[in-house]
């Protein structure tokens, strides 16, 4: 089953993952959850903890966790082991982290636990984008938590751009440099994000969970948007992208649909992992 990152459900790549999954024999299905629903957690504004990265999960994230219990219970039944493997995206990886240590009838039901492009540890020294919740996650249920209950965690990382704090304004280095410092919680406006690689989106350290099967996929990126492309400026450097040795240079046109975590030839780098660890 998957679970969608925030603002990415209903994309077109998201139904091309379910089609890859099936055709390898999986019965894919997803967490019902609209664009509209993630306005939910700007109800958080109102609560000062969430301003000081305080708040717990289920303060902005509940009505997420009680959508993906339904959808896990539905798959689980449909199944005829009675088990599921949970493939999270971005925020999807650790909202899963989330689920399957606060719900015992969930964990029940699942096998394993896969995250593509997750930031896993919150930022360092600086406020967290989700007003705490990843941090009470941490807290509360660090590494593979429950690997000796026999739920197999794999973490996917993409190894796509090198952040450069120096590269052109808008340029998939640069927008890459800004993202990496914001996750990570680095100072001085994506500076702390120089030199630092990943998937464009998430840094590849931060991707990673102790106890896990941790992977790294070089030339893979977040999703299929093309990086430091907002504008006409970002987009012309944006195509000006290409991959050269872990790092970025601006030298060659970008394809009209990147390489991600779910592309075909690249699910099938990650799943064998997670079908190994899920039937140990």
């Amino acid at each position: 089953m998957r679970k969608r990152g925030v603002f990415n459900p209903d994309h077109p790549w998201v139904f091309f993952f379910l089609a890859l999954s099936q055709a390898r024999g999986f019965a894919a299905h997803t967490t019902p959850i609209a664009r509209s629903d993630w306005l939910r957690v700007a109800a958080c504004a109102l609560d000062p903890d969430y301003w000081r990265s305080a708040a717990c999960v289920s303060r902005a994230y509940g009505w997420y966790l009680a959508a993906a219990a339904a959808a896990v219970s539905g798959a689980a039944a449909a199944s005829a082991s009675g088990k599921v493997v949970l493939v999270g995206h971005s925020a999807g990886g650790w909202l899963g982290r989330a689920l399957i240590g606060r719900e015992p009838a969930v964990r029940a039901s699942v096998a394993g636990l896969v995250s593509l492009g997750t930031p896993h540890a919150p930022p360092s020294g600086a406020r967290c984008p989700t007003g705490g919740a990843l941090a009470s996650i941490c807290d509360a249920f660090p590494g593979a938590f429950f690997a000796g209950e026999g739920v197999a965690y794999v973490t996917v990382a993409g190894l796509a751009v090198r952040g450069d704090a120096r590269a052109v304004r808008g340029s998939a280095a640069r927008a890459a440099a800004a993202a990496y410092a914001t996750v990570s919680g680095a100072p001085s406006r994506g500076a702390g994000g120089h030199g630092v690689l990943g998937d464009g989106v998430v840094p590849a350290a931060a991707a990673g969970l102790a106890g896990a099967v941790n992977l790294a996929l070089p030339g893979v990126f977040h999703s299929q948007a093309r990086p430091g492309g907002r504008g006409r400026g970002g987009r012309a450097a944006a195509e000006r992208l290409r991959r050269t040795g872990g790092g970025a240079q601006e030298v060659a046109p970008l394809p009209s649909r990147l390489p991600w975590y779910g592309s075909e030839g690249v699910v099938d780098a990650w799943l064998g992992a997670v079908v190994e660890q899920s039937n140990r």
